[in-house]
């Protein structure tokens, strides 16, 4: 099972210590292409569930908050030049990052799929052979074609990967131009309104779990701040809970879908605020498969990178 805490699709809170300790405003750079973590709306302004948990948090602490639309080729330089001083977006870790970040819990498991057009001949994973497939590299949905392929006995080669965020993705299944696409959550609705189908989802094959990240010298400077991330993602869940219809609503006016589709993209997803001693474990073994399948090279303590406030600690 992959767990994202290593691996793959993170909403991820990127803190810079002294950045966030000298300014005022909480400036986020987002790459809004993740929805409904976060997309844009019809006036072009970011908006998501990332960006929904940033500003609380910014609120929470005292300051207010920012968003700015950075391309994903340059969002972590955003950091270094001090454009922005945290990223609320969906990355993934790589051997350079991992050192320099440790994780909250995860707040938010979402549902992704390999889809094709209705028409397609490909029925089920092994009839990607030599197909063109379009999605985001790096990312768990690029885990999720990976494992799928694994699983038929076939690998990476066996398939032409075309690297694209996920609205391409979509608008290239769509238009024939690609075999397949690697969509997620309200993508893989509309995708099925365009006539498209699902070929394979991720369960089985990969938890999608996203999580908040912070960077260790920020971990160690400013403890509270983790802390009131963790609490606010904690709050919000409960507050999912106890106003459900409320909470769908909110999220079918966000995604742009009616209140049934809303209602089967949150039956597809599942909100939790507390990491167990199974998810370390999963995590351990989903490293493996990552270094194995070449998405990692130089594995990592696991139980180190982990906050404890995460583990319910």
């Amino acid at each position: 099972m992959f767990r994202t805490v290593l691996t793959s699709l993170l909403a991820v809170l990127v803190l810079c210590g002294s950045a966030f300790a000298a300014e005022k405003t909480l400036i986020a750079a987002a790459n809004p292409t993740w929805p409904p973590m976060e997309f844009l709306d019809e006036n072009k302004n970011i908006i998501g569930y990332d960006r929904d948990i940033i500003a609380a948090i910014a609120e929470e602490i005292g300051m207010k908050s920012e968003f700015r639309n950075i391309a994903w080729d340059g969002i972590f330089a955003s950091l270094e030049s001090g454009q922005a001083n945290v990223i609320a977006s969906c990355v993934t870790i790589t051997d350079k990052r991992k050192k320099a970040y440790v994780f909250s819990d995860p707040y938010y498991e979402v549902h992704q799929a390999v889809v094709v057009a209705k028409d397609s001949a490909i029925k089920k994973p092994e009839d990607l052979k030599g197909k063109k497939v379009a999605g985001p590299r790096g990312t768990v949905l690029h885990q999720l074609l990976i494992a799928a392929l694994v699983k038929e006995g076939m690998s990476a080669d066996d398939v032409e990967f075309l690297s694209m965020d996920i609205p391409a993705a979509m608008t290239a299944v769509t238009s024939g131009r690609v075999d397949a696409a690697l969509l997620a959550a309200s993508g893989i609705i509309k995708a099925e309104e365009a006539g498209c189908r699902v070929v394979t989802t991720a369960k089985g094959l990969v938890d999608v779990n996203l999580v908040m990240t912070a960077s260790k010298q920020f971990a160690e400077k400013h403890p509270e701040a983790l802390e009131t991330v963790v609490r606010v993602e904690r709050e919000a869940d409960e507050w999912i809970k106890a106003n459900w219809q409320e909470a769908v609503a909110i999220g079918a006016k966000e995604h742009g879908i009616s209140l049934a589709d809303a209602e089967k993209l949150a039956g597809w997803s599942h909100y939790y605020g507390v990491l167990t001693d199974a998810d370390v474990k999963g995590l351990e073994a989903d490293q493996k498969f990552l270094i194995e399948n070449g998405l990692m090279t130089t594995p990592v303590d696991v139980k180190s990178i982990v906050l404890p406030i995460a583990l319910g600690k």
